[in-house]
């Protein structure tokens, strides 16, 4: 059966922030019967008058596609930025003119009561939609995303654009990679090592995972690796000692995938972090931070709020270290977060929503 929907994808994102999404557009053709196409071409009448001449540096992470139904044609997006506020001093989690414009805006980072409590916001929250996880994966078809430049103003990629697009699709996996993870042997217990973050208005996440480390670091009995990736040299001195090589996303997900347990930090402005999704697809058992955004969609899933329940750094170190001795109840989590992951949160369950709520022809 042909359908005459279309969605089309401005391509002009990071990979890591799309791919996943994307992903889950190219899966869910069959079952929801629309094409999707893959543009490299600029629509001037949005980017004029919305975005003006920081259009590439707004795209970075806000996912824009148009949908052309046989009666409607609107643009729609997916916000993936880690802000839960529009405020600029919290992060510029919304682009309020963009927000204007689509019919549609669907935020990841999703917090009704940052929304109800900003009038900006608040005007908006009809068209104001909760999208679920993501992380960089490899998408099943790479043809349409490798680099296109032509001298035409209707294409807006650069030599620059081209390579770092080429790298990253070189250093991604696919989902079925990462899921093949899951039968690792089981060689470290605590897998802790996290990106340094040299801004100032990051500081409180720094102290936060420095103290987690320090805490892990008094059980010398405890097979751990622990520390902050960073190229360059970290300033302050205090954390000079944690300091480690950056590790490739194949190396660093495969030591995750050796340990015994996971423990789970909320991202930068609270988000939900690549990892959150991460250590589910790899079935690992978590304790974890509390979960700040998109509780309704989230904390509703079979043992999350045993293992997304600690904000005290001691806290979620003795938590860990009762579940380092608890080798069922390790079992029973990691299983069960597989399952819900699979369920659930996999790319074609995650834009299948999207598509209902865009009123896509299901089969």
């Amino acid at each position: 059966m042909r359908s005459n929907d279309h969605i089309i994808y401005y391509d002009f994102n990071n990979l890591q922030y799309s791919s996943y999404f994307l992903t889950g557009f190219h899966q869910n053709t069959e079952t929801f019967l629309y094409k999707f196409i893959v543009s490299k071409k600029v629509p001037p009448l949005l980017f004029d008058q919305i975005m003006g001449d920081k259009w590439k540096e707004i795209l970075f992470s806000i996912c824009l596609f148009k949908a052309k139904l046989p009666n409607e044609e609107f643009y729609f997006c997916i916000d993936t930025r880690d802000s839960c506020d529009a405020n600029p001093n919290k992060g510029n989690g919304y682009h309020l003119p963009l927000l204007k414009k689509v019919k549609y805006y669907f935020k990841v980072n999703y917090n009704i009561d940052a929304i109800n409590n900003d009038l900006n916001l608040r005007e908006f929250a009809h068209k104001i939609i909760p999208a679920l996880l993501f992380f960089p994966i490899k998408c099943p078809t790479l043809l349409p995303y490798f680099p296109k430049i032509i001298p035409c103003s209707a294409v807006a990629w650069t030599m620059r654009d081209a390579v770092r697009r080429v790298r990253m699709l070189k250093g991604m996996l696919t989902l079925e990679q990462i899921r093949q993870m899951r039968s690792s042997e089981k060689n470290l217990d605590i897998f802790f090592v996290l990106n340094f973050y040299n801004q100032k208005v990051h500081s409180a996440d720094n102290v936060l995972r420095y103290q987690i480390m320090k805490e892990i670091q008094k059980y010398p009995n405890i097979n751990s690796l622990v520390g902050f990736a960073s190229h360059k040299k970290i300033v302050p001195d205090k954390y000079a000692d944690l300091q480690l090589k950056p590790y490739s996303l194949k190396e660093y997900l495969g030591c995750l995938a050796k340990s015994r347990i996971a423990i789970y930090v909320r991202g930068l402005h609270n988000c939900l972090s690549f990892k959150f999704g991460q250590l589910l697809l790899l079935g690992m058992p978590i304790v974890g931070q509390t979960i700040h955004n998109n509780k309704d969609n989230i904390m509703n899933n079979k043992y999350f709020n045993e293992q997304f329940a600690y904000d005290n750094p001691k806290a979620i170190v003795q938590e860990a270290i009762k579940l380092l001795d608890n080798p069922d109840k390790q079992m029973a989590l990691g299983e069960s977060n597989a399952n819900v992951f699979d369920a659930k949160f996999t790319p074609k369950a995650v834009v299948s929503d999207i598509l209902r709520h865009l009123n896509i022809k299901e089969q």
